[in-house]
């Protein structure tokens, strides 16, 4: 694990390459624009690393952050329709508190790391304790637990050749990653934003 003044050391400025004569080998960020072409910005990860230590250790930076934040971020997050605040459920005002402010925190604190926020949409996860309540009703259902007041029957346990005429036989992976692909696809599940 490298110190923080490692990092910085990294994310010192350096002189631009010269290639030919005059001409950077990088181009500016501006270039792109004022050519009317996109183009292609490289950013410096070991910058980025000197960034992200010095936003985070910095207790001036850090007090900043706080102020900023708080005043962009203490309403929370309000829709509004033709003007108007949108009276929202209970649910979808979860939501908001649960997926979207956090998100604009993470944009915030990339804008002033780094100039710039990077998001990605990924499938919304499982509400907290999802696998805990389907468990416990998969749990009441099953012939597995105790016995209670139903009778079971009673089997005997299954033959090796048993046990072998019933596995599925292997498919390919390429099958099975498009059989999970379009299982994700069809799940209808939220896309959500997020700050990598």
């Amino acid at each position: 694990m490298s110190s923080g003044l490692d990092l910085r050391k990294r994310g010192a400025r350096k002189d631009p390459e010269r290639r030919g004569p005059g001409r950077a080998q990088r181009p500016s960020p501006l270039t792109a624009i004022d050519a009317g072409s996109p183009g292609e910005i490289r950013v410096s990860t070991d910058v980025m690393l000197a960034l992200q230590h010095l936003y985070n250790s910095s207790p001036s930076i850090q007090a900043a952050r706080a102020i900023l934040q708080g005043q962009l971020l203490s309403s929370g997050c309000v829709v509004r329709r033709g003007g108007r605040d949108v009276n929202l459920k209970d649910t979808f005002s979860r939501h908001l508190e649960d997926v979207w402010v956090p998100f604009a925190r993470g944009v915030i604190d990339s804008f002033l790391m780094f100039g710039f926020a990077v998001v990605s949409l990924e499938e919304e996860g499982p509400p907290p304790f999802a696998n805990f309540v389907k468990g416990k009703q998969m749990a009441a259902t099953s012939q597995m637990g105790p016995p209670g007041d139903r009778v079971r029957d009673q089997r005997e346990p299954l033959s090796a050749s048993e046990v072998r005429k019933r596995k599925l036989p292997i498919t390919d992976d390429s099958r099975l990653d498009a059989k999970i692909n379009t299982n994700k696809l069809n799940s209808g599940g939220n896309l959500v934003p997020h700050i990598p």
